[in-house]
């Protein structure tokens, strides 16, 4: 019996150690993607066009035992030669940098230079980056920065968010634009950079953007899930994805009154025959415009066989 209660005991004291020394993790939650389709800068349009939708971060709820945390995980997936060579936050409900994890091909640490933001002041509003909320990659900066041609290359900034929130409120903060990341971009073929943000110039929510072919003409629709302080859209034509883009309407589209909901569009474009790309931009009501796209569509010219009539005996 005693052997018995003995070996309980010491059962159930391993059971307590082991649970001190191995804490209950909570499971990584949610995942809320983001594109960079906005820049400050646009010191080349070409730039700006070519590596639009390329970059991207996803911000996952790593929220366990210790507290509510946050990871952003940086991506530059796209043909377009670039490298992210800085990172950078603008506060909210965000305390400080737990931690820089580093992907194959990328080595960054806290910190860095520049900074701030370069050309951040263009930004609007204006992006401010929170004193020390930055990571840089150790030199050569661009090799070591995030590239689009790498296998998956990526980093991860994990952040403690402030006690008493939570990812909710940190996902709410992006969509209001009290929180908000910018990366400075290099490695441009050109030999330039750019600098793109988000929560700025994002008046609407787009569900869908289309071009298609109706008899020799581009039909052009788009809906929006939800507007806020929306002013309207604009229509850009190229015939190629980096080429000089040319305004299709004469004024601003005005946006649907009441659109909480969202709301549907739709236009038409004449520009003869050929392979177009197409970007829609929309206005706030602050003048702020986020370009989105492109999409294309071929037109080209209808086939139709010759008529055949046969000629009967004595006909003509």
């Amino acid at each position: 019996m005693k052997k018995l209660q003995v070996l309980l005991c010491f059962t159930l004291v391993s059971a307590m150690l082991l649970m001190a020394f191995n804490p209950v993790q909570a499971a990584p939650g949610d995942v809320y993607p983001i594109h960079f389709s906005y820049s400050c800068t646009n010191n080349n349009p070409a730039d700006v066009a070519g590596s639009l939708g390329q970059f991207s971060v996803d911000i996952s709820d790593m929220t366990d035992a210790g507290g509510p945390k946050a990871s952003f995980t940086f991506y530059n997936t796209g043909p377009y030669q670039s490298s992210i060579t800085q990172v950078y936050f603008q506060d909210g409900v965000l305390f400080d940098i737990a931690q820089v994890i580093n992907g194959t091909g990328t080595l960054y640490t806290q910190g860095g230079s520049p900074p701030n933001l370069p050309g951040g002041n263009g930004c609007i509003p204006p992006f401010r980056v929170t004193a020390g909320f930055l990571a840089t990659p150790d030199s050569p900066t661009m090799w070591n920065g995030v590239n689009n041609i790498g296998e998956g290359e990526y980093v991860t900034i994990l952040f403690n968010l402030y006690t008493g929130t939570s990812f909710a409120d940190l996902i709410a903060g992006l969509e209001s634009g009290a929180v908000r990341i910018g990366i400075h971009v290099q490695g441009y073929g050109s030999g330039g950079s750019e600098s793109f943000v988000t929560g700025a110039g994002t008046a609407i929510k787009l569900d869908s953007f289309s071009a298609s072919d109706s008899r020799g003409v581009v039909s052009l629709s788009w809906t929006t899930g939800t507007e806020i302080d929306n002013a309207g859209f604009n229509l850009y034509r190229s015939s190629s994805p980096d080429g000089q883009r040319v305004k299709v309407n004469s004024g601003l589209i005005s946006a649907a009154a009441g659109s909480a909901s969202g709301a549907s569009y739709s236009a038409v474009d004449a520009p003869g025959y050929g392979t177009y790309f197409y970007w829609l931009e929309d206005v706030s009501t602050g003048g702020a415009a986020t370009l989105h796209g492109p999409v294309n569509v071929t037109l080209a010219p209808a086939f139709r066989l010759p008529t055949y009539r046969p000629v009967l005996p004595g006909g003509s």
